[in-house]
């Protein structure tokens, strides 16, 4: 068994090594954060032997202004000035880019010249629209989810479009599988935050953004052993179906649209 696994990670840590590291950072909230989805992404790629390292700057309900302002204790400007990242992923606060677009852009546009200036890929991270949620706490705000199907994405490609940049379409992937595969919950118990099987289809999406791949094949399992304790970690697990399927419809929407 040990001999297994001393191979295991010789392999896997060769393979890394052999390829060409590429530095990530995460910058939002909850919805970037749960159920550990940087990390996530991180474990996708090294499944495909790609030399990837994920950090994040994140923290509850926070906006993209919160972080360009330094408050609740964020470092986000710091951390962006003082490392080479090659990609970067900006989160609004979910509904901002619906209810204070003016912030959303101003604050977006300042975060994409600085990654410009680093020389870092910047992306804005389209979320999905949580409608029960939107309808209990704006009652008054009515969106015509027909003639705008998808409001997030809207106001995000708006930003997108004038700024040159590309856009991690994760809420309209979320549309598309709830619309052909209803069983499946993709949100958490409050109708807001992503489940594990919403992170998992979530992480699809940005990995395939990022990395260029085809998602087909990925495991449905994520894992890692701990010497010290002498057992397996499970980071995030999804049944073999429901991964097949996140993977189709996210290489559908990622390389089609």
């Amino acid at each position: 068994m040990r001999i297994y696994l001393f191979l295991l990670l010789y392999f896997t840590f060769f393979s890394l090594y052999a390829q060409e590291k590429k530095e990530i950072l995460f910058v939002g909230n909850s919805f970037t954060f749960y159920w550990n989805l940087p990390k996530l992404v991180e474990d996708m790629a090294k499944s495909r032997g790609l030399n990837w390292k994920v950090s994040q700057s994140t923290s509850s309900g926070v906006t993209l202004e919160q972080h360009w302002n330094s408050r609740k204790g964020l470092k986000t400007i710091s951390l962006i000035e003082k490392n080479n990242f090659d990609y970067i992923i900006f989160q609004d606060r979910s509904h901002n880019p619906i209810r204070q677009l003016d912030s959303t852009m101003v604050y977006a546009k300042k975060f994409i010249k600085l990654s410009k200036s680093k020389k870092s890929i910047p992306f804005l991270f389209s979320t999905w629209f949580y409608q029960r949620y939107w309808e209990q706490k704006y009652p008054d705000n009515k969106i015509d989810l027909i003639k705008n199907p998808y409001p997030i994405e809207s106001a995000i490609s708006r930003i997108s479009n004038e700024e040159n940049i590309d856009f991690i379409p994760v809420g309209r992937v979320f549309k598309f599988f709830q619309r052909r595969h209803p069983d499946y919950n993709l949100l958490f118990d409050d109708d807001k935050h992503s489940s594990p099987n919403g992170t998992y289809l979530a992480a699809c999406v940005i990995f395939a953004k990022i990395s260029g791949e085809s998602t087909i094949g990925l495991p449905s399992r994520f894992f890692e052993y701990n010497e010290e304790e002498n057992k397996w970690i499970y980071f995030n697990i999804v049944d073999n179906n429901f991964a097949a399927l996140s993977q189709k419809i996210s290489d559908e929407i990622v390389f089609q649209n």
